[in-house]
């Protein structure tokens, strides 16, 4: 039988609960049910995490804030803050998903049960290139709320710095994800090349990761290179197509946040806008308007458009394209 995987939920460790509900509230999320406790087994001690559910239409996160006991969550805390810990995956066949994870040098950290009993799950170390877990589940866990807006956010993918690119993508092809968008140079219009991106995109049953590594001798100056530094290899942002993203910058703004970063188009028009959220969890929300770009062509326009230079060939030759647009 086939092993299907589907995306379920992201894990984020917060220092404070309470806080981090209330953070993500402001940016449309809403919270299922009342806070609970759950434990997660360390080499000596228990550590006793308080959690709370939230989604955004089909997308849902888990807050995590370790009270009590030493492992794995407060190793990662202590180590790079709050942040996106771990990635949990439905899967038709634990048994079979968590073998062939294994047998491919993904060894299993800790196995028990989720969402207060109601499914198995296996904890993966997959922690080679960035110290994120992929815990695969027997079955959906993550409740799921009516946004209180009538716009629907779309997840589109999940973005992660690493220090080497070339790694992380061996890394994630051993766990079965495929490359649809090869690396590419890019840089931001009008800098030069003392500071670039490396980029590419990757996917696992409609599940899409972004890998980045920053590169040039101020790379470590611009937003990339300065989230490696301070938190090292990890996930640093969420990424989400709206329908109408100048409502939807104004609903944020409204919820008390600031845009970082904001691509134009040849028309003037903005298609994306990046979130101080980052100040709960680490994570920036990401918003672009229109459908999700999940092929190849609509990625390399859209780049294009923005005016982003794109170069084909990784970190080791850039090369220049000329995309059309049309």
């Amino acid at each position: 039988m086939q092993v299907d995987w589907q995306f379920d939920h992201m894990g984020m460790i917060v220092t404070d609960l309470d806080k981090g509900v209330a953070h993500f509230r402001r940016a449309g999320f809403v919270p299922s049910g009342q806070p609970t406790e759950s434990a997660w087994p360390g080499p000596s001690t228990v550590v006793t995490l308080r959690e709370q559910f939230l989604s955004r239409d089909a997308f849902a996160l888990r807050l995590q804030q370790p009270v009590e006991g030493t492992g794995l969550p407060t190793e990662f805390l202590e180590k790079h803050g709050e942040g996106i810990h771990y990635i949990g995956f439905a899967v038709n066949d634990l048994d079979a998903a968590s073998s062939q994870m294994e047998a491919n040098g993904f060894p299993v950290l800790y196995g028990g049960t989720l969402g207060a009993g109601r499914s198995t799950v296996a904890y993966h170390e997959t922690c080679q290139v960035a110290d994120v877990i992929v815990a695969l589940t027997s079955s959906n866990t993550a409740p799921t709320e009516t946004t209180t807006t009538d716009a629907t956010w779309t997840f589109e993918h999940a973005g992660m710095v690493v220090s080497d690119l070339g790694d992380a993508i061996k890394c994630y092809e051993a766990m079965g994800f495929t490359l649809f968008l090869p690396p590419l140079n890019t840089y931001a219009p009008g800098k030069s090349s003392d500071a670039g991106l490396a980029m590419c995109m990757m996917t696992r049953s409609g599940f899409i990761i972004e890998i980045m590594q920053t590169f040039g001798p101020r790379g470590h100056e611009i937003l990339w290179g300065k989230f490696l530094k301070e938190h090292g290899a990890g996930i640093n942002h969420i990424h989400f197509a709206v329908d109408n993203l100048v409502e939807e910058r104004k609903r944020l703004t409204n919820g008390g946040f600031s845009s970082i970063t904001t691509a134009i188009d040849s028309s003037g028009g903005i298609t994306e806008v990046y979130f101080d959220t980052n100040t709960v969890g680490n994570v920036q929300i990401a918003l672009y308007n229109g459908i999700p770009r999940l092929l190849y062509e609509d990625t390399m326009r859209y780049l294009v458009d923005a005016g982003i230079l794109v170069g084909r060939g990784g970190l080791e030759k850039t090369v220049r394209v000329h995309i059309e647009t049309a």
